[in-house]
This record gives C-alpha cells, structure tokens and sequence, in this order.
C-alpha cells in the first residue's frame, strides 16, 4: 500500500489534540489564536533534526510570540521531545510527540520506515492549509521559504540583522 500523499493547498486541516504542561491543547483552540506551522521532523536527536530546527527556532523567535504557534512534530514520546527540544535550547517551537503516526498519517507525511518526512505545513486560522511541503532528509528545511510563506499571511518576518539592534 502507497504512503498518502502530502496534504494539499486548501485542505482542511486534519483535528487532533497533543499534550502541554497545562494538560491538552487542540488544534481548533490554537487556530482561534493565530495560524499554526507544522513543522514535521524524524525523531529526536536524529542528525537532520539537530540541524534543522535551530536555525527555524531561531527565525521564529524574531516574531512576537502572538502572530504564530509553531508545532514540532515527531514520532518521538512527548516526554522526549519535550527533552530533545530543551538540550536545543529550542523556544518557539512546541515539542508535539506523535508516536502512533496518527498526525503524520493525516498529513501525508508519514514514512513506511516508521516516522515522518521532514515537511513544513502552514495553516492559516480559519484551519486551512496555505502551504505544504516535503523537504530533502539530508539538508535543513529553507528558512527563506517559511518566512515567505509567512509574509504570504501579513506575518513579517524580522532580519536577523534588526532584530540584534
């Protein structure tokens, strides 16, 4: 049987709930808010997560904490995630265990060899997808691109440069 295929432009978003601190959240609640980015990612600790999400951590910061929820979403526990992300020093992005696959399933980003691709998801709040894509194992997701993506939703993204002054 063929993986799904990657969700598509315009779709709605497939619902599901993770676990915070505070208990749960769900993506209808954190969509009232501001627009999601799904940022799928391996598992923890995996070279090309090491790579990949400080660098997007570190352009998300730069945003104000209200204009975006960022999701890092992997096959990994919450509890190992949540670790993974803390060893980082990862901030922006909330850690999002995903070890059943459900999420990458209903996203199409789920691998046969038992976790997902390395994909970017945005949604915009009324729960639509905007953007959706598959990036290469083997570099870091374009930063660039997500901060297009962004400005396509009057979400500004600060240069590195302006936000040091």
């Amino acid at each position: 049987m063929s993986p799904p295929a990657l969700i598509a432009a315009g779709t709605r978003a497939p619902s599901f709930r993770w676990r915070t601190e505070g208990g749960t959240e769900s993506l209808e609640n954190a969509l009232a808010r501001a627009p999601v980015l799904l940022l799928f990612y391996p598992l923890a600790y995996a070279p090309i997560g090491l790579a990949d999400l400080p660098p997007v951590d570190r352009m998300l910061q730069r945003l104000p904490a209200a204009s975006l929820i960022a999701l890092g979403i992997s096959v990994d526990a919450t509890e190992q995630a949540e670790q993974f992300f803390s060893d980082l020093r990862i901030s922006r992005i909330q850690a999002v265990g995903d070890p059943d696959l459900n999420i990458a399933s209903a996203y199409g980003v789920r691998r046969a060899e038992g976790f997902s691709e390395l994909a970017s998801i945005l949604l915009d709040r009324q729960g639509l997808v905007c953007r959706a894509q598959v990036h290469p194992l083997c570099f870091p997701r374009p930063c660039d691109l997500l901060a297009r993506w962004l400005e396509e939703l009057s979400i500004a993204v600060p240069s590195a440069d302006s936000h040091r002054s």
